[in-house]
């Protein structure tokens, strides 16, 4: 690439973003610090590789020593006024005129290249300065791009590496939020087990109380029918008086053993509860 297609590619690239902007109203705030970004790093690139790579060479020549001055003063204008649209909000009512001052002084700028630096340029270097200036230019604007292009892979990265972080995270608590969930379903079933097991042991324990009462109650029946059938012997002659009695050979004997059973089961309702 020749030094002349160089020094007037930047220009035509910062045309079209000062167009793109001009485009943009006040509610895009986004969209105006997204191109006035592209649009102060195109500048910055432009002038910087000027003075880095041209200007040491037009100083050493006398017919261009006098441009470079003009040409850094131009520069300083144009920076100044780069700053301070980049300070300024990009919704501010005065951004579309300030843009267009800053629009205007690079215009200046980019004329006074095309037409008197350019032209001197090739009067008062030889073709091999003007190749070698335009190979270092070249290979500035190369390095600058990769700068560029790794900042804006940096950023991808930074990017993902913070989606798989959140995911990540967001994964975590999903998982924390499933074992407290069977956590708590696992207390419920143990829960549910043991009031199950509580009432299989307090059913088991009530049973013999409740068959050493319903043995008391049939006890009961059978000496109240004793002693009125004892009522009925009174009534009987000596010699059957003298016979053994129901009560005397079965009835009694029974009844204890049924009382101990009526105080085995007390017993074993008192260490249940």
């Amino acid at each position: 690439m020749n030094l002349r297609t160089l020094m007037l590619a930047g220009p035509a690239k910062a045309n079209e973003l000062f167009a793109r902007l001009s485009e943009t109203s006040d509610g895009a705030v986004k969209t105006r610090e997204k191109l006035f970004a592209e649009l102060k790093a195109e500048l910055e690139l432009h002038t910087s590789l000027e003075e880095e790579h041209l200007f040491p060479v037009l100083r050493r020549n006398a017919e261009t020593r006098g441009l470079v001055a003009d040409a850094i003063r131009d520069n300083k204008e144009l920076r100044a006024k780069l700053t301070e649209l980049d300070a300024l909000p990009k919704n501010d009512e005065t951004f579309p005129e300030r843009l267009r001052e800053l629009q205007k002084t690079f215009r200046q700028h980019a004329r006074d290249d095309k037409r008197e630096l350019l032209p001197a340029v090739q009067r008062a270097l030889s073709e091999e300065q003007v190749q070698g200036v335009a190979e270092r230019m070249e290979a500035g604007l190369a390095e600058a791009e990769q700068a560029k292009q790794d900042e804006v892979d940096e950023r991808r990265a930074k990017a993902r590496r913070e989606r798989e972080e959140a995911e990540f995270l967001a994964r975590q608590a999903e998982l924390r939020v499933e074992q407290a969930e069977a956590a708590k379903q696992e207390r419920t079933v143990v829960e549910a087990r043991t009031r199950e097991t509580a009432e299989r042991l307090t059913d088991a324990a009530r049973k013999p109380v409740e068959a050493a009462a319903e043995v008391a109650q049939q006890a009961t029946r059978l000496v109240a029918g004793a002693a009125k059938a004892s009522g009925n012997m009174d009534q009987r002659s000596p010699a059957q008086a003298s016979a053994p009695t129901f009560a005397d050979m079965f009835l009694w004997p029974w009844m204890g053993a049924m009382q101990s059973l009526q105080q085995a089961g007390g017993s074993v309702a008192v260490d249940c509860h």
